[in-house]
């Protein structure tokens, strides 16, 4: 099986990342700030010690991988380094490596997909592109960066992450100018970004994911 390298795999989505591609067969390569938040045993996961944003770690983990996924976590109190990173990503990524795709897991909210933000469902969601106005501006910048790039990409934006379950209802996608879909669990959002690994059809696409709505809460209103 191809191995993949997770980028940020100990965060809240990227736990769920490399719990997925293992679960599908896939070789992981897991880049992490601290190992200690990502002990478990399998022989297909190699843990690499790391900072993909100062680049420490960042050729290790990319090496032999014929799949990139980009979740590293971004908050309002982090400094902007995502276009930095993705600079020094692309720069691992380019001739002669033979990259098959890379996944970079983004925010609804930036870049064309800011109306779409404001639609979030959640009582902050829609101020985020505001309040965290430095951090949307960085990741637009990261997500042009690997637009102009040769590397095969999908850009994919969550809606409102939760730590809800699986759930029963389908994976809605939409793109940047339809309105947000529902909010996602980040199982659910895992599983189909590893999915997404395997779907030529998204390759240069920018998706925006969620799960359908509550049709029985819709239907009461």
């Amino acid at each position: 099986m191809a191995r993949v390298a997770i980028l940020g795999a100990s965060g809240g989505l990227g736990q769920h990342l490399v719990t997925e591609a293992l679960t599908a067969g896939y070789d992981v390569n897991a880049l992490v700030r601290n190992p200690r938040k990502l002990q478990r045993a399998n022989e297909r996961l190699t843990v690499i010690q790391g900072d993909a944003r100062t680049g420490d770690g960042l050729d290790a983990a990319v090496e032999r991988c014929r799949y990139v996924v980009w979740a590293l976590a971004s908050s309002a109190s982090s400094t902007p380094a995502m276009a930095q990173c993705a600079a020094m990503l692309l720069k691992q990524l380019g001739p002669p490596f033979k990259l098959k795709q890379l996944v970079f897991v983004s925010r609804v909210g930036v870049g064309e997909s800011l109306v779409q933000g404001t639609k979030v469902s959640g009582p902050l969601q829609p101020l985020l592109p505001k309040v965290m106005r430095a951090t949307f501006k960085d990741l637009d910048q990261a997500e042009q960066l690997i637009r102009r790039s040769t590397v095969p990409y999908t850009v994919v934006r969550c809606t409102r992450l939760t730590d809800d379950g699986p759930s029963k209802r389908p994976v809605e996608v939409v793109t940047a100018d339809a309105d947000p879909p529902s909010r996602i669990s980040r199982i659910d959002a895992a599983r189909f970004i590893i999915g997404v690994l395997e779907t030529p059809d998204w390759v240069g696409q920018d998706i925006t994911i969620g799960t359908h709505r509550d049709l029985t809460a819709l239907s009461s209103r």
